[in-house]
C-alpha cells in the first residue's frame, strides 16, 4: 500500500515537473534574439513614421478650410512638428522594448520562442520576415485609403 502511494506521488511529481518544464517562461536573451531577428526595432521606427504622418495629415485636414490669424497660423504650423516629437519620444524603441519582452514572455513558452527562432533562421523563415514588412505596409496603405474618405466626411 505504501509503495503504491509512493509510486503515485512520484508519478505525480514527474508529471508536474514535465508540465512545468513545458510551460517554462522564455528567457530574456531568447526573446531579445527573436526581436532582433524579426527586425522589431525597425518595425517600430516605421510605425512611428507612419503614425506621425497619419496624425499630421489629420491635423492638416482639420485646419484646411479654417482662416486663422497670423498668431493662430504660427501655432497651427508648429503642431505637426510637436506631434512628430511627442510620438517619436513616446514610442521610441528604448521605451517599448521592455513591453515587447514582457509580452513575448507572457505569451510564448521557451519552446515556442525556440521554434520561432529556428524557423526564422531558415531560408523560408527569412523570406517571411523580409516580406512581412512589405505586406503590412500594403495592407495599412489599403486600410488608409478606405479610412481617409470616412475621416474627410466626418471633418466636413
Amino acid at each position: 500500500m505504501i509503495r503504491k502511494i509512493q509510486s503515485a506521488l512520484f508519478l505525480s511529481f514527474v508529471l508536474c515537473c514535465g508540465m512545468a518544464q513545458a510551460q517554462q517562461v522564455a528567457t530574456r536573451q531568447s526573446v531579445e534574439e527573436l526581436l532582433v531577428l524579426m527586425h522589431t526595432q525597425d518595425s517600430i521606427n516605421e510605425m512611428v513614421s507612419s503614425l506621425t504622418l497619419l496624425t499630421q495629415k489629420g491635423v492638416a485636414r482639420q485646419f484646411k478650410d479654417v482662416i486663422l490669424s497670423k498668431k493662430g497660423q504660427k501655432i497651427a504650423d508648429k503642431i505637426p512638428a510637436k506631434i512628430k516629437v511627442q510620438i517619436a519620444d513616446e514610442i521610441q524603441w528604448s521605451k517599448v522594448k521592455e513591453d515587447y519582452i514582457t509580452q513575448y514572455q507572457a505569451t510564448f513558452t521557451q519552446k515556442e520562442i525556440d521554434a520561432q527562432l529556428e524557423f526564422y533562421k531558415t531560408p523560408v523563415g527569412n523570406q517571411v520576415l523580409l516580406k512581412s514588412g512589405a505586406l503590412s505596409k500594403n495592407v495599412l496603405s489599403n486600410l488608409n485609403k478606405r479610412i481617409s474618405p470616412i475621416l474627410s466626411s466626418i471633418s466636413n
